[in-house]
This record gives C-alpha cells, sequence and structure tokens, in this order.
C-alpha cells in the first residue's frame, strides 16, 4: 500500500510538468547603418548591404527560461578607418529595426580596473 500511495505521490508531483509549446514565425527585420553599404552577416553568413531587410524566425511567447536562440548580427563597413560592429539579438521579440553606426569605433583611452 506505501508503495503504491509513494507511486501517485511521484506522479502527482512529476508526472504532469510538460514544457511549454514555442511558435516561431518568420518577421521582416531591418538592417541600416549610418553609412550606407555595411555588409551584414548573421551567424557568419552573409546577407547583403545595408539598407535591408531581412526575414528571421522569431516569437513573442514568453517563457521563463531562456530557449530561444540568440543571432549574432555582424556589420562591416565599406568607409576607410570605419569599425565592425556586432550585435546580438534574441528571437523572443524581435526588433523590428537594427541600426549601426560603423564610424563609433572603440576608444584606445579606456581602461579597465577590475580590482577598483
Amino acid at each position: 500500500m506505501k508503495k503504491v500511495l509513494l507511486f501517485l505521490l511521484s506522479l502527482y508531483c512529476f508526472g504532469c510538468a510538460t514544457a511549454p509549446t514555442l511558435k516561431y514565425s518568420l518577421k521582416e527585420v531591418q538592417f541600416i547603418s549610418e553609412y550606407p553599404g555595411a555588409v551584414i552577416e548573421i551567424d557568419g553568413r552573409y546577407y547583403g548591404k545595408t539598407p535591408i531587410t531581412i526575414k528571421m524566425y522569431g516569437s513573442d511567447t514568453p517563457v521563463d527560461y531562456p530557449v530561444y536562440p540568440v543571432y549574432t548580427i555582424t556589420a562591416s563597413p565599406t568607409e576607410p578607418g570605419h569599425c565592425q560592429q556586432k550585435k546580438r539579438i534574441s528571437a523572443y521579440n524581435l526588433p523590428e529595426i537594427v541600426y549601426f553606426n560603423t564610424a563609433l569605433c572603440p576608444s584606445a583611452d579606456i581602461k579597465v580596473d577590475i580590482n577598483e
């Protein structure tokens, strides 16, 4: 009898847990840059030059744990003296517009001391 109760209790506690169903759909995302012509790559794959609109899989379904893919977007400048920029965006709540300004480069004067 104890074994039956223990079995039923374990089914009650663990048997009904299911993961939510994620629904992805294609969403249009526009990539623009301050200086048109920046080369856009998503996860290392070439997609074209700015301004460009790309259909990407995304979802608006919220979940309590991170299960959505994260896209790494790279904008490589065509202007001399400009810098490459990377952005990471989640497939959850994809933005409609991703903006790059390749003229903004990291400054060599910034020093970070992790001990302060």
